[in-house]
C-alpha cells in the first residue's frame, strides 16, 4: 500500500525502489557470547550497546539494524566489523545511490520496521522485510544534496539538543541539592523521632483481580506511583458493591501522600493532586501525619532520604518495604513553625524548578519534531 501510494507522489526525475534492488543485505554469523572485551573490532548484537570482537566479518560503509527488538534504529557504520546471527548489514550500494540518503531514509521511516516486524511477544525482522522496503530515490546529485543539508542542520540541532539535555540534568541536580542541603544539618531543637509515632500509616486493600473492571471507582496500584506523583493513565477500577466491606479506610482523597511498597517502583511517592476519590490496593502505603509534622515536610524529607535510610530490599529478587520498617523509620522533627518554613522555601525552589525543566523538556520536544520535519520535507522533494 505504502508503495503504490508513494510512487504517485513523487516528485519529477524521483523513482520508487525496494531497498533489495540497489544494495546487498546480510545477517552476520556470530552470537553473543563471541564478544571479547578487549577486542580489536566493533561488534553489533541485538543490544544497544556496541560490544567489541576479535575478528571482523565486514569490512566497508554499512547500516545496521538489529534483527530483534522494540525500536528497529538503524546505525551508521564505516570499517571493519563483526555482526551478530540476528542482526542485519546493509551495504555495497550501486554507484547511483548514496548510503547516507538511505540511513537518513530509514531513520525518518524506521516505524515501517515496527510493523512488519513478526511474532507475538519478541519481535523480529525477516530478510525479505529490508528486501521488499520501498525507498523513494532522486538523482545521485540531489541524494548528495539533501545528505549535505540533513548533516549540517542536524549537527547543529545535536549540538543544541545536548546542550539542552545537560542543562535539564543540571537543574534536576540543583533540586536534588536544595533538598539536602535542607534535612543535612538537623538543629539541636530538631527532635529524632520514629515515623510510627508521628505518623499513622495504612497499608491497601487486597482487591481481587477478579474484581477488576473497565468503570467505576479507580484502584491505585504500586505501577502507578512514579517519580513524585501518581500517574493514572493506566488505572484499573472496582465496583465496592463486589465486597461486603466497608473500604473508607482505603480511600484516598485529594492531599494524600501515598508510597509504593514493593516491585521496580519500591520507595517511590507521589501525592494525589485530583479531587477523584480513589481506592489503595495492597503494597501501596497512604501517610496520615499527625499534629506535629507537615505532610508536605514529610513529603520533601521522603523524597530526598527515603533510599538511603530504608533497606528496600528485604528479599533479593523483589524489592519490598513493610509496614514495621515503615514505622521504624527515622525522621527529624523541626518545630511546627520551622518545618513550615522547610516546606515553603521547597515549595518554591520546586516551582521553579519545575517550570526550568518543563522549558527544556520542551525544547527538546521542539528540536526532536524539528528534525522529523525537516526529514519529512527531504524525503518528498521539498527540503
Amino acid at each position: 500500500t505504502f508503495y503504490q501510494k508513494e510512487t504517485n507522489k513523487l516528485p519529477a526525475g524521483w523513482e520508487m525502489k525496494k531497498l533489495g534492488d540497489v544494495c546487498e543485505i546480510s545477517t552476520g554469523k556470530s552470537n553473543t557470547v563471541d564478544a571479547k572485551e578487549k577486542g580489536a573490532f566493533a561488534f553489533f548484537d541485538r543490544s544497544k550497546t556496541i560490544k567489541r570482537s576479535d575478528k571482523f566479518l565486514f569490512d566497508c560503509d554499512a547500516i545496521i539494524i538489529a534483527g530483534e527488538g522494540q525500536k528497529f534504529l538503524p546505525r551508521f557504520y564505516s570499517g571493519k566489523f563483526n555482526l551478530h546471527q540476528r542482526a542485519y548489514a546493509i551495504y555495497n550500494f550501486q554507484k547511483s545511490n548514496n548510503i547516507k540518503y538511505v540511513f537518513n531514509y530509514l531513520m525518518y521511516f524506521h516505524k515501517y520496521f515496527e510493523q512488519v516486524a513478526v511474532g507475538a511477544t519478541a519481535k523480529s525482522l525477516r530478510l525479505r522485510h529490508f528486501q521488499e522496503l520501498p525507498i523513494p530515490l532522486p538523482p545521485l546529485a540531489e541524494q548528495k544534496r539533501i545528505v549535505a543539508v540533513l548533516d549540517k542542520t542536524f549537527t547543529v540541532i545535536d549540538k543544541i539538543k545536548n546542550n539542552t539535555e545537560k542543562n535539564l540534568a543540571n537543574t534536576k541536580e540543583l533540586w536534588q541539592s536544595y533538598l539536602q542541603q535542607s534535612f543535612n544539618n538537623p538543629k539541636k531543637n530538631w527532635q529524632q523521632k520514629k515515623l510510627g509515632d508521628v505518623c499513622d500509616f495504612q497499608n491497601g486493600f487486597g482487591f481481587k483481580n477478579k474484581t477488576f473492571k473497565n468503570e467505576g471507582i479507580p484502584l491505585i496500584r504500586i505501577t502507578n506511583i512514579q517519580d513524585n506523583c501518581i500517574n493514572l493513565s493506566n488505572t484499573i477500577f472496582i465496583d465496592p458493591k463486589d465486597y461486603k466491606k466497608d473500604l473508607s479506610k482505603y480511600e484516598i482523597r485529594k492531599g494524600d501522600l501515598l508510597i509504593a511498597m514493593s516491585g521496580a517502583t519500591t520507595g517511590k511517592i507521589g501525592i494525589h493532586q485530583s479531587n477523584e476519590v480513589l481506592l489503595l490496593n495492597q503494597r501501596v502505603g497512604k501517610f496520615k501525619p499527625k499534629n506535629k509534622l507537615f505532610k508536605n515536610y514529610l513529603f520533601y524529607y521522603l523524597s530526598t532520604r527515603i533510599k538511603e535510610n530504608l533497606s528496600i530490599s528485604v528479599g533479593s529478587a523483589i524489592p519490598n518495604l513493610s509496614t514495621k520498617q515503615i514505622n521504624n523509620f527515622k525522621i527529624p522533627i523541626p518545630p511546627l513553625a520551622e518545618q513550615k518554613q522547610i516546606t515553603e522555601r521547597l515549595d518554591y525552589l520546586s516551582q521553579k524548578t519545575t517550570a526550568l525543566q518543563e522549558t527544556y523538556c520542551k525544547k527538546i520536544q521542539n528540536l526532536i519534531e524539528l528534525k522529523n520535519s525537516l526529514l519529512q520535507n527531504a524525503f518528498s522533494g521539498e527540503l
